[in-house]
């Protein structure tokens, strides 16, 4: 009995950790962030008013494929996406964001999963390869010289909007740096 009992136990510590993780298309296991910002510094880069894109460290899953990613997002593009996966305005999509930083966003409508771009796992390794060991100021610097290869590769049009730039932001939100894509393409700020 005792045993059985055991087992049990591991089974259900499997499934309560399965469930809280979910692998990649190539199999890799992606454990969901937890959102950045959140509080009174999510509620002020969503209010600010600005032709720059504020950007947010989420993970979402695609209910069409149950995956589950973690990205940087923009705040506009997140806001889009929930507006359209629930069909409710503008506003209250952001109260639903604020209100939901601790848990993947989940969407199964198609026209709402394009509104997010998924941070790519290979572009996020090569930019980390780049700025392991860089402070804040040192990767503003590598982003803001023409030559240097981490603005190479920022810029590079590969189709998919901010492309490498996408990486470089979610590692500075990895790190609790608030920032974002500025106007001028391949430029980021940071809000200090």
């Amino acid at each position: 009995m005792k045993t059985i009992a055991s087992s049990v136990c591991v089974l259900f510590i499997i499934l309560l950790v399965s469930c809280s993780r979910s692998t990649t298309p190539s199999g890799a296991i992606v454990t969901p962030v937890s959102m950045f910002p959140k509080g009174k510094a999510l509620r002020s880069i969503i209010d600010r008013k600005s032709t720059d894109q504020p950007f947010v460290l989420i993970s979402i899953t695609n209910k069409t494929n149950n995956q589950t990613y973690n990205t940087a997002v923009s705040v506009d593009s997140l806001i889009n996406a929930v507006r359209i996966e629930h069909s409710i305005t503008p506003d209250s999509s952001i109260d639903y964001i604020i209100n939901n930083t601790e848990k993947p966003f989940i969407f199964s409508n198609d026209k709402a999963i394009h509104e997010i771009t998924i941070t790519s796992q290979k572009d996020l390794a090569d930019i980390s390869k780049l700025v392991k060991s860089a402070n804040v100021n040192e990767i503003l610097d590598l982003q803001d010289n023409l030559d240097s290869d981490l603005n190479k590769l920022s810029v590079k049009n590969k189709g998919v909007p901010y492309g490498y730039l996408n990486a470089v932001l979610y590692t500075l939100l990895e790190r609790e740096i608030l920032c974002g894509a500025a106007c001028k393409p391949g430029l980021i700020y940071v809000i200090w």
